[in-house]
């Protein structure tokens, strides 16, 4: 340590944050509100085995680098993109290249073709479920979701909506039907649904898929006949790459087409390609919608890094 380097942490000036309660103006909403649980006990987990414990860790859906590196085409072509200097701000729905590679995933693995408005880029799978709850559900509104399921519930205090739990057990694998969320979606404003499912691992079955298609048709059709609000679907399909043993992810809009008008669907590469950090995600939906959430997205700042 340098004189000078001495002489200026000897001057540094400590904040006194008892000289008044700086917590008693948070919002409402911040006081209500609390951090992600599932995250808070990944880091307790770590912390634990960093001390040489053996444990198995199946808190948050993460990958040891060391097991499941990434790919390396993927590697590859991040380094070379900041050895070119392409660090600088995206577009805030993400770079046309990139947003023209997920359209034409989309069409190969899903047989959806969205035009490229109705696609955005974000960092990671979170921004667009927050998005998705802060476009479609206004305060007080209702959410309804089946458990189990990824912490949904977190959503309730930031967004100031209800929510409604409609639980799933072992008759049916834990995965949610129709005709079980269905006399449950009264004064609902959006459903959302996860397969395959974070945390039991199952794939919801084609003909359940096709259900709640038109469920969501017959359900907005009678509420467009009484001048009330739709209800919308959030779909979250994170794993969706990750099926096995002749398993088959669908979506409700390539086997219900006319559900698309109220079909947000949440993906990334954050599963697929083992890159938890990386911060990669879309989503897409009605262009309405995805417009709206470009422009929500970038006063939070939540599009994804570059490269």
């Amino acid at each position: 340590m340098t004189a000078d380097s001495k002489t200026q942490i000897d001057s540094l000036v400590s904040p006194n944050f008892t000289a008044g309660d700086s917590a008693s103006g948070l919002s409402l909403m911040a006081k209500r509100m609390v951090g992600s649980s599932i995250l808070k006990i990944a880091w307790e987990i770590r912390a634990i085995k960093e001390q040489g414990v053996p444990l198995a860790d199946m808190t948050v859906g993460d990958f040891s680098p060391e097991q499941f590196p990434l790919p390396d085409a993927l590697r590859d072509a991040i380094t070379n993109a900041m050895n070119q200097g392409l660090t600088n701000y995206p577009p805030p729905n993400g770079m046309p290249e990139l947003r023209e590679a997920i359209q034409a995933h989309i069409r190969r693995t899903q047989n959806l073709d969205y035009p490229l408005d109705a696609i955005t880029v974000v960092s990671g799978g979170r921004p667009s479920l927050y998005a998705t709850y802060r476009l479609l559900v206004d305060p007080g509104e209702l959410v309804l979701f089946p458990t189990p399921s990824w912490n949904n519930h977190n959503y309730r205090d930031v967004c100031d909506v209800r929510v409604r739990a409609v639980p799933c057990g072992p008759e049916t694998a834990f995965q949610p039907t129709a005709a079980a969320m269905e006399p449950h979606l009264g004064g609902a404003r959006l459903l959302v649904l996860n397969t395959p499912q974070n945390p039991s691992g199952g794939v919801m079955a084609k003909e359940e898929v096709e259900a709640f298609g038109h469920l969501l048709v017959r359900e907005n059709t009678a509420r467009a006949q009484r001048s009330e609000k739709p209800l919308y679907l959030l779909f979250d399909q994170i794993y969706s790459s990750m099926t096995f043993d002749g398993h088959r992810h669908y979506s409700p809009v390539e086997l219900v087409p006319d559900c698309a008008p109220w079909v947000v669907h949440s993906d990334g590469i954050s599963k697929g390609f083992c890159a938890t950090g990386l911060r990669l995600g879309w989503f897409f939906g009605p262009p309405s919608i995805i417009g709206k959430a470009v422009a929500l997205l970038t006063h939070v700042g939540a599009w994804a890094p570059k490269p």
